[in-house]
């Protein structure tokens, strides 16, 4: 199983992953723009970019990339696209992944974008070792 070694994954770390530090997700009719000024003003540093999300239940209904108090539409109701969108924003924008991410947006610059192969550490090339050997990447 290609996951049975995920308990050692950012083992010893002391940022957690916080999915605030990522994505917001929200109720379907939230003023996006009174969320994005609260997350502002709730800051203590610089504001990375991150993804607004919006789900009346299980379902993604928008989505958007905030960057710089600016919010960019997602036309794709895909978690994934939107992560695609932010890993790509945080490139072009030359900025920190988001507290906490790190290790997880550098396995994707390796694994799936195939950049900055010197970072992975060994548990995370163990990892996409067992991910591409099921056929999954």
């Amino acid at each position: 199983m290609p996951w049975q070694n995920l308990s050692r994954f950012g083992r010893g770390k002391k940022e957690k992953f916080e999915l605030e530090n990522l994505a917001k997700i929200i109720p379907a009719g939230t003023d996006v723009r009174t969320i994005i000024e609260q997350k502002r003003i709730a800051s203590t540093g610089p504001v990375q970019p991150y993804l607004i999300v919006l789900m009346p239940g299980a379902t993604i209904t928008r989505m958007f990339a905030v960057a710089d108090n600016k919010t960019i539409k997602i036309e794709s109701s895909s978690f994934v696209k939107g992560l695609d969108v932010l890993f790509k924003m945080y490139h072009v924008f030359d900025v920190n992944y988001p507290k906490g991410w790190t290790r997880f947006f550098e396995f994707l610059e390796w694994g799936f974008y195939k950049l900055n192969q010197n970072k992975l550490t060994n548990t995370m090339k163990d990892l996409l070792m067992r991910v591409e050997s099921q056929g999954t990447v």
